[in-house]
């Protein structure tokens, strides 16, 4: 199943080549609008587990930056919670004007 979800990366580990790491994302504040006559989403923080590849860390340039991720996910029953393999990584910090 694809996942698209945003908000901080925790401390990296390296696991051979993968990137392992996690992103807390509230879902208030991360849903989108549910369809009228849908429960509501509970007020809660999901903690993701985040798997990247070499070629995607290399984006990374601030833990302390907002990143919106696209990858697919599916639930581990060892970890007991969801685990995305990145497809795609982007920072949402803008950069200055003039700078790329």
């Amino acid at each position: 199943m694809k996942i698209r979800i945003t908000g901080q990366l925790g401390e990296p580990v390296q696991r051979g080549a993968t990137i392992v790491t996690s992103m807390r994302c509230p879902t208030k504040a991360t849903s989108p609008k549910i369809p009228e006559g849908l429960l509501g989403l509970p007020d809660m923080t999901v903690v993701y587990t985040v798997l990247i590849a070499p070629r995607h860390w290399k984006t990374v340039t601030d833990l302390q930056a907002k990143y919106m991720l696209e990858g697919i996910c599916i639930y581990d029953t060892d970890l007991k919670g969801i685990v995305v393999m990145t497809t795609s990584l982007k920072s949402l910090q803008h950069s200055p004007k003039g700078k790329s």
